[in-house]
């Protein structure tokens, strides 16, 4: 075997075993200083190193537990991260330097079994790439190509505020059509840009569950992660 084949990465999705589970909240320094998409992109980026590394059988899960969609932007999410996967997986992914910075007075969180109780709501996330193209760094280079062209920006622009949560999506001037990329959410890992849809799982019959490299679930076999009662209540796809 070559070398170059020993480092081959994995791409597209894997299988994950939802034995285990383990929150992790950001910190007060960061929720003070509204550093929240550091956080999202640190714990991110770990899983993406995790799931491109290991075995196409050992993926882990990654999902926000506290997701409104009554919120804009990166508040959609609140302010922590569920990884879900098998037991000495979230073990090892713990002891990264990355995931090492939230070990709160240096003690882990702790990992606990996986489980949904019966009549539990559930929420599935899943990458959107047709609406990548409506993240703000996406919009900005558009409104940057039309006043090249001297063509009018102001509904660009107005999709651009939208996307960064700096305008209520409720109190928009009348007809402007917000189109499908106010229901998306997004954030970074290093250069990339990434968009995803949380939804309501088709089914609750759990069977094979497929992820992405960055944690996202394959629709055709997703991984339901346990909603906080708070977030239940305040998600209008539960109404």
């Amino acid at each position: 075997m070559t070398l170059a084949q020993e480092k081959q990465l994995n791409t597209g999705y894997g299988r994950c075993l939802p034995q285990a589970q383990v929150l992790l909240k950001a910190p007060m320094s960061v929720l003070m200083m509204g550093r929240m998409n550091e956080f999202f992109a640190t714990v991110g980026a770990a899983v993406h190193k995790h799931n491109r590394e290991a075995s196409p059988d050992d993926f882990i899960g990654m999902g926000y537990p506290e997701y409104s969609d009554r919120e804009n932007g990166l508040l959609r999410l609140g302010n922590s991260a569920l990884l879900i996967g098998a037991e000495a997986s979230l073990d090892n992914i713990l002891n990264t330097d990355r995931l090492r910075q939230f070990h709160f007075g240096g003690v882990r969180p702790s990992i606990s079994p996986y489980q949904v109780e019966d009549g539990q709501k559930v929420i599935v996330f899943c990458r959107s790439r047709k609406n990548e193209r409506n993240l703000p760094g996406e919009i900005a280079r558009r409104i940057r190509r039309q006043k090249r062209r001297g063509r009018d920006t102001a509904n660009l622009e107005l999709e651009l505020s939208i996307a960064l949560g700096e305008v209520d999506e409720t109190n928009l001037p009348e007809g402007f059509n917000t189109r499908s990329f106010t229901k998306e959410s997004f954030f970074s890992i290093g250069q990339k840009r990434m968009a995803f849809t949380a939804m309501k799982p088709k089914s609750t019959t759990f069977g094979e569950v497929r992820v992405s490299t960055y944690g996202f679930s394959d629709p055709e076999a997703p991984l339901s992660f346990p909603m906080t009662p708070r977030a239940e209540l305040s998600s209008k796809m539960f109404e």
